[in-house]
Protein backbone atom coordinates (compact mmCIF):
# COMPACT_ATOMS: atom_id res chain seq x y z
CA UNK A 1 0.00 0.00 0.00
CA UNK A 2 0.62 3.28 -0.66
CA UNK A 3 -0.50 7.24 -0.08
CA UNK A 4 -1.86 8.69 -2.45
CA UNK A 5 -1.90 12.62 -2.01
CA UNK A 6 0.33 15.27 -0.93
CA UNK A 7 1.79 17.33 1.44
CA UNK A 8 0.12 15.67 3.92
CA UNK A 9 -3.19 15.77 2.21
CA UNK A 10 -4.62 12.42 0.08
CA UNK A 11 -5.74 12.78 -3.49
CA UNK A 12 -9.95 13.30 -3.75
CA UNK A 13 -12.36 11.04 -4.82
CA UNK A 14 -13.52 10.75 -7.87
CA UNK A 15 -16.61 12.41 -6.49
CA UNK A 16 -15.08 15.49 -5.03
CA UNK A 17 -12.56 16.09 -8.40
CA UNK A 18 -15.61 16.07 -10.39
CA UNK A 19 -17.48 18.61 -8.80
CA UNK A 20 -14.79 21.27 -9.66
CA UNK A 21 -13.50 19.54 -13.36
CA UNK A 22 -14.01 21.21 -16.87
CA UNK A 23 -15.94 19.13 -19.17
CA UNK A 24 -13.32 18.41 -21.07
CA UNK A 25 -11.02 16.94 -18.14
CA UNK A 26 -14.29 14.99 -17.33
CA UNK A 27 -14.59 13.45 -20.33
CA UNK A 28 -10.57 12.19 -20.79
CA UNK A 29 -10.65 11.02 -17.22
CA UNK A 30 -14.08 8.75 -18.05
CA UNK A 31 -12.39 7.69 -21.17
CA UNK A 32 -8.99 7.14 -18.81
CA UNK A 33 -11.23 5.06 -16.48
CA UNK A 34 -12.51 3.08 -19.05
CA UNK A 35 -8.95 1.98 -20.62
CA UNK A 36 -8.10 0.98 -16.46
CA UNK A 37 -11.21 -1.29 -16.31
CA UNK A 38 -10.84 -2.56 -19.63
CA UNK A 39 -7.08 -3.38 -19.09
CA UNK A 40 -7.73 -5.22 -15.63
CA UNK A 41 -10.21 -7.37 -17.35
CA UNK A 42 -8.37 -8.69 -20.43
CA UNK A 43 -4.64 -8.03 -19.05
CA UNK A 44 -5.25 -9.07 -15.29
CA UNK A 45 -8.29 -11.01 -15.77
CA UNK A 46 -10.07 -9.24 -13.29
CA UNK A 47 -13.09 -7.20 -12.64
CA UNK A 48 -12.90 -4.90 -9.30
CA UNK A 49 -16.69 -5.57 -8.27
CA UNK A 50 -17.70 -2.87 -6.09
CA UNK A 51 -15.99 0.48 -8.46
CA UNK A 52 -17.61 3.91 -7.86
CA UNK A 53 -17.29 7.15 -7.21
CA UNK A 54 -15.32 6.60 -4.05
CA UNK A 55 -12.99 3.69 -4.86
CA UNK A 56 -11.38 6.01 -7.44
CA UNK A 57 -8.85 8.69 -6.40
CA UNK A 58 -7.57 11.29 -8.72
CA UNK A 59 -3.87 12.46 -8.52
CA UNK A 60 -2.03 14.64 -10.62
CA UNK A 61 -5.14 14.56 -12.93
CA UNK A 62 -4.87 10.65 -13.34
CA UNK A 63 -7.12 8.29 -11.77
CA UNK A 64 -6.51 5.42 -9.33
CA UNK A 65 -8.35 2.50 -8.43
CA UNK A 66 -8.28 1.76 -5.33
CA UNK A 67 -9.90 -0.98 -3.07
CA UNK A 68 -9.31 -3.86 -5.38
CA UNK A 69 -8.74 -6.52 -2.97
CA UNK A 70 -12.14 -7.90 -3.34
CA UNK A 71 -11.78 -7.85 -7.19
CA UNK A 72 -12.75 -11.59 -8.74
CA UNK A 73 -11.78 -13.31 -11.56
CA UNK A 74 -13.02 -12.93 -15.35
CA UNK A 75 -14.21 -16.64 -14.85
CA UNK A 76 -16.12 -15.78 -11.97
CA UNK A 77 -19.51 -16.86 -12.69
CA UNK A 78 -20.76 -13.43 -11.95
CA UNK A 79 -18.04 -11.88 -13.44
CA UNK A 80 -20.23 -10.59 -16.39
CA UNK A 81 -22.61 -9.11 -13.98
CA UNK A 82 -20.34 -7.35 -11.64
CA UNK A 83 -18.57 -5.60 -14.60
CA UNK A 84 -21.76 -3.98 -15.83
CA UNK A 85 -22.45 -2.57 -12.16
CA UNK A 86 -19.03 -1.26 -12.37
CA UNK A 87 -19.41 0.23 -15.35
CA UNK A 88 -22.79 1.32 -14.66
CA UNK A 89 -21.69 2.92 -10.88
CA UNK A 90 -18.80 4.25 -12.99
CA UNK A 91 -20.75 6.30 -15.38
CA UNK A 92 -22.68 7.79 -13.27
CA UNK A 93 -20.96 10.54 -11.42
CA UNK A 94 -19.54 11.19 -14.98
CA UNK A 95 -23.14 11.67 -16.75
CA UNK A 96 -23.98 13.89 -13.87
CA UNK A 97 -20.93 16.22 -14.79
CA UNK A 98 -22.01 16.12 -17.90
CA UNK A 99 -19.75 13.64 -19.68
CA UNK A 100 -21.84 11.97 -22.68
CA UNK A 101 -21.72 8.23 -21.06
CA UNK A 102 -23.03 5.25 -22.69
CA UNK A 103 -26.01 3.87 -21.65
CA UNK A 104 -25.65 0.35 -20.48
CA UNK A 105 -29.22 -0.56 -20.34
CA UNK A 106 -30.67 -2.85 -22.78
Amino acid sequence: MEFLGGNGKGAPKLKDYLSTASIGRAEALYIECLAMVRTMWHCGKLVHGDLSEYNVLVLEKSPWIIDVAQAVETMHPQAMEFLNRDLKNLATPFAKAGVACPSLDS
